[in-house]
Order: C-alpha cells, then sequence, then structure tokens
C-alpha cells in the first residue's frame, strides 16, 4: 500500500473561525472522524508509512512536527487521548478546550487472546455486515472506514501500545496540568463495556487532577464516535451541560 509523510483529512469550510483537531485511536485511522474532522493519521495508521517503533511520545511529537497553526478544539478517542495529552504541551496554541473520549488511562490490561484478536483485525477484519449487525447505530459508512482502518493499521502498532500501557505510559500521568485549556473526559456506558473504568477514577481525578472534569454518556459504547457523533460535537462546542443520557460525575 502506498504511504505518505503525513495524511490528513479535512470537512469543513475553509473559511471557518475556528479549527478542531480529532486524533483516531488504535486500529483506526483520519477517516472514523468523517463527519467533522481535521484529522490527521498517526504513525502506523492510515496512509501513513510503518516504521520499526511505535510510541505514544513519538507519535505526539510527530503530530507536533506537520501540525500548522493552532487548533481551538481538540478531541480525542481511546488511545489517541494519550498521545493529544503528551502533543498538548508542545503546541504554542493551547485549545480552548480538550475532550478525551473513553480513554485509555490506567485501562483493565488485556489478555493476550484479546490483544491477538485485536491484530487480527489487521489482517482479517470483520465484515461491513457483521459491524452493522453487532452496532445498530453505525452507518454504512461507519462500518465502511472502519474495516478500511483496521487492514491499513500496521499490526505491529498495537502490539507496542499495549505494551506501553503495560509500562504505565497510559495512565493518568499523562494528564496535563492545570491551565487555560479546559479538560474533559467523557466516558462510554460501563454496562457497554467502557474502556475508561469511570466510577472507578472519580476519587483519583479528585486527588490528583481537580481541575479534569468528568462525565458518562449512557448508551454509548467505545466506539462513541460513531454511535454518539452528535454529543461529542455537543461537548466539544459547548462543555458539559444537562443533556439527556450525560450524567455528570466531575465539573
Amino acid at each position: 500500500m502506498a504511504t505518505f509523510e503525513f495524511a490528513m483529512t479535512t470537512w469543513g469550510s475553509p473559511a471557518s473561525p475556528k479549527r478542531a483537531l480529532l486524533v483516531h485511536s488504535a486500529l483506526a485511522s483520519g477517516l472514523v472522524w468523517f463527519k467533522r474532522v481535521d484529522a490527521p493519521d498517526l504513525p502506523g495508521h492510515g496512509w501513513i508509512d510503518r516504521r520499526s517503533t511505535y510510541t505514544v511520545h513519538g507519535m505526539a511529537q510527530y503530530l507536533a512536527d506537520h501540525l500548522e497553526g493552532g487548533y481551538d478544539l481538540i478531541a480525542s478517542v481511546s488511545f489517541g487521548s494519550t498521545v493529544v495529552c503528551s502533543l498538548l504541551p508542545l503546541l504554542n496554541h493551547k485549545p480552548e478546550r480538550l475532550v478525551l473520549v473513553d480513554p485509555v488511562f490506567d485501562m483493565v490490561p488485556y489478555s493476550p487472546e484479546q490483544i491477538a484478536q485485536m491484530i487480527s483485525q489487521t489482517r482479517k477484519p470483520v465484515s461491513e455486515e457483521d459491524l452493522l449487525r453487532k452496532n445498530p447505530a453505525w452507518t454504512t459508512q461507519d462500518a465502511i472506514v472502519k474495516r478500511l482502518a483496521s487492514v491499513s493499521c500496521d499490526p505491529t502498532v498495537i502490539g507496542q501500545l499495549f505494551e506501553a500501557a503495560s509500562r504505565g505510559e497510559c495512565s493518568h500521568d499523562v494528564l496535563p496540568p492545570a491551565s487555560e485549556t479546559e479538560i474533559i473526559i467523557l466516558a462510554a456506558d460501563p454496562a457497554l463495556n467502557s474502556v475508561y473504568s469511570s466510577r472507578n477514577h472519580v476519587k483519583l481525578l479528585e486527588e490528583e487532577h481537580p481541575h479534569v472534569k468528568l462525565a458518562i454518556q449512557q448508551q454509548a459504547s467505545h466506539d462513541m464516535h460513531k454511535d454518539h457523533p452528535e454529543v461529542i460535537a455537543e461537548v466539544m462546542l459547548h462543555g458539559l451541560g444537562k443533556r439527556d443520557g450525560l450524567e455528570i460525575l466531575r465539573t
């Protein structure tokens, strides 16, 4: 597959007075944000060249080296949240708001079998039909770009990101200190296999990161950007507020 030094998908009006940066997770690419997006591919994903080593800090530096101008809003999902937290100190123009969607901070370790299953999706991804059957809220476009993102992902990056998590490189310690940027963790529904153990981390946030806000979106899975893209857009634009299905744990 042809690769490039840098690849980014951009949607919306070039004349817009504000810009948003959206960073994908592992086993994904910038295409998964197709609804509202200025979305780069991380190394080892999408159209970007393959490497022998992938690290969270390396991906953050990669973005810092290639992104031009500043962003008013930044959002990310899953593993991408560790990348943007490492990216924030490298940006001259800090965003007004950072939304971390179901991040992997201090997540329950995956078994070797679970990791192997994820890696297998880069070679034999789930069909669009099966994806739609398992995720009735998804659109056909969601299923198509998910499958494309899976096959365009370097399997090496999956294993190395989980190794980084096991070394503590994806813990809450990556959260930036208090600054002018509002930081919101938007967790998925625990009943739908949320990766972020929101209720277990309330005290930790209160004691170590009191500037970080936390909410749970009911009926949203780890793939919230596909299940409920409108929720992420609303939180990015307006922050946390009273709306159906949003349980606010920290403000």
